[in-house]
């Protein structure tokens, strides 16, 4: 009996210990790390909105979906709440937060291929949302959600140890945010003039260069990777959850998925598997998904010009997309049907690039010959035409073949007096269009070439 008794004292002394700490890791993760600004402005209009939609996504809807124009489209009051890295436990996180102030009408979740391939989440998405959730329950049950897929539960418990303030400079920042919030914002905005504007939860990018994809041609080399790509059984649940919460609270889902870049979809075209396998998921459950990246030009235009690096774009891409989006809400609300706007599958929408993207080549010594092979993403569609050419160190290019539609062409080297530096240059066009683009190999590359 004794024994009993010191086992139960052991047990009440660390459930009390427990209960003290629980207070002290809330203060530590609220005020004792770095406070994103985007998050937290988000985040306080969050709580005094009463938008009729709310759109949850991660980056693809901070940047991409702007709720001036979506409202304008659909007649209703519309509001952007996102995070950078959002996955499902924090989205639902985020929506359990949203649905303790206000009673929106219809949520619309935007996800985009790399939502359907894992269910881990960054931490640093976590240090971004967590401090901002009022409910200390959604918090713990937050921090445990993203614990259980990356096994990282210390890690996440002391978040103030990986993303500590660094200086004084911010905490006086994450203090102003909280407790003098208007001014900090608006000093925040001041400073962002020229680089980023604010407004209902949606960040707009303005003055960013369009990204040159001929600069990273080596990023967009196609990658044939053999993986399995069908949306994780663990996804399916976590969607599910996140249907039922809406539904719980009377709230209609619809989904969006984002378009991307179309040369970051044919680096490795086989994720679009994702995207089938999504929307027959999201048809048996009985969500409504409108598939952008599927949409056609009818509908969305060409928005490649518009990205400013590999995944986002700028707030004019932003805008146009915006305009879609609502332009098919609108429509499936007033009863229309939709599907006409977008490509069935994969293979329609790949049979609808009538452009290529990018080009390269390889190359290895054949007995005294150069062979080179030439590739290129592009649409299903597109057959593509390639040219080859010598260039000196000076700049001086020899063609050594002309544009044809043979990917392979052979040379023998010495018969050119190529020069210590010299270079190939293969050239690829689709038929029919002004573009050319270019890669270039250095001739010594191919094994045991003599300069």
């Amino acid at each position: 009996m004794l024994r009993i008794k010191t086992q139960m004292k052991k047990l009440l002394l660390l459930a009390l210990f427990l209960l003290g700490l629980l207070p002290l890791l809330l203060f530590g993760n609220t005020f004792l790390t770095q406070t994103d600004s985007v998050a937290a402005m988000m985040m306080h209009d969050l709580k005094e909105q009463k938008a009729q939609t709310v759109i949850v996504g991660s980056s693809m809807a901070l940047y991409h979906m702007n709720p001036t124009i979506i409202g304008k489209a659909t007649g209703r009051s519309t509001f952007t709440a996102a995070v950078t890295g959002l996955m499902p436990p924090g989205a639902i996180a985020l929506t359990k937060e949203l649905l303790r102030h206000s009673q929106p009408e219809e949520i619309v979740l935007v996800l985009e291929s790399g939502s359907f391939d894992t269910t881990k989440e960054d931490p640093m998405t976590q240090m971004k949302l967590a401090p901002f959730l009022s409910d200390p329950l959604n918090r713990l049950r937050y921090w445990y959600d993203t614990a259980q897929e990356d096994g990282m539960y210390a890690e996440r418990l002391l978040m103030m140890n990986s993303f500590g303030h660094r200086d004084a400079q911010d905490v006086r920042k994450s203090l102003r945010l909280r407790f003098d919030h208007e001014d900090a914002s608006a000093d925040i905005l001041r400073e962002w003039t020229g680089e980023y504007a604010y407004d209902n939860g949606h960040l707009r990018i303005v003055g960013a260069e369009p990204v040159d994809a001929e600069d990273a041609q080596d990023w967009f080399i196609r990658r044939d990777t053999g993986m399995y790509y069908e949306v994780m059984p663990r996804t399916k649940e976590w969607l599910l959850r996140y249907r039922d919460l809406c539904h719980a609270h009377g709230v209609r889902l619809r989904v969006v998925i984002a378009p991307e870049m179309t040369a970051t979809v044919l680096r490795e075209a086989e994720r679009l598997t994702y995207l089938d396998s999504a929307q027959a998921f999201f048809a048996e459950a009985g969500i409504p998904c409108y598939n952008m990246l599927y949409a056609k030009e009818s509908l969305l235009p060409d928005l490649n010009a518009y990205y400013h690096d590999y995944h986002h774009m700028t707030g004019e891409g932003a805008d146009i997309l915006s305009a879609a989006v609502g332009r098919v809400l609108a429509e499936a609300d007033a009863g229309q049907d939709v599907s006409g706007h977008f490509s069935r599958n994969r293979y329609a929408y790949l049979e609808s690039i009538r452009f290529m993207t990018n080009v390269w080549a390889t190359m290895e010594q054949r007995g005294g010959q150069i062979a080179l092979h030439a590739d290129s993403n592009r649409g299903a569609s597109v057959q593509p035409e390639y040219s080859f050419a010598l260039v000196h160190p000076d700049g001086e290019e020899t063609t050594l073949r002309s544009f044809g539609k043979n990917p392979d062409f052979s040379f023998d080297p010495a018969a050119h007096t190529p020069r210590k530096g010299s270079r190939i240059r293969v050239y690829g066009r689709a038929p029919g269009r002004a573009e050319v683009f270019r890669y270039d190999l250095p001739l010594d590359a191919a094994e045991g070439t003599a300069m």
